[in-house]
């Protein structure tokens, strides 16, 4: 039984807006929107079995849309921490290999962290 695994690497440039909702002393709302375009760099095929492993060509930009919502609070100066909830959708890029991003196109994601604001 010979299995096959590919992994895709991809580089990716994402334009996106942020547009503040509400601004109250320290906290702040706001919402997110953009979209990304990605280019796979380095594609390659691995077997479970004795089989030298292939590499792939991957013309086509996997292109997705985003959006989402996100607050954040201003710790002192321009250092603030910040929640981010947002969806993305990937659009079907064309070629012929399997990916999640096939299977199941729109992801939702949790980003927080810390971040400099000016």
């Amino acid at each position: 039984n010979i299995e096959r695994k590919t992994r895709l690497h991809y580089l990716g440039v994402p334009l996106g807006t942020v547009y503040t909702l509400l601004e109250m002393n320290r906290f702040s709302v706001y919402a997110t929107a953009g979209g990304m375009g990605e280019i796979c760099f380095l594609a390659k095929e691995t077997y479970n079995v004795d089989l030298p492993s292939q590499n792939q060509k991957v013309k086509e930009i996997q292109w997705s849309v985003f959006g989402g919502f996100g607050i954040d609070y201003k710790i002192a100066g321009p250092l603030r921490i910040f929640a981010e909830p947002n969806a993305v959708y990937y659009f079907d890029d064309g070629n012929n290999i399997k990916t999640i991003r096939k299977s199941v196109p729109m992801n939702f994601n949790f980003r927080a962290g810390l971040r400099l604001r000016y």
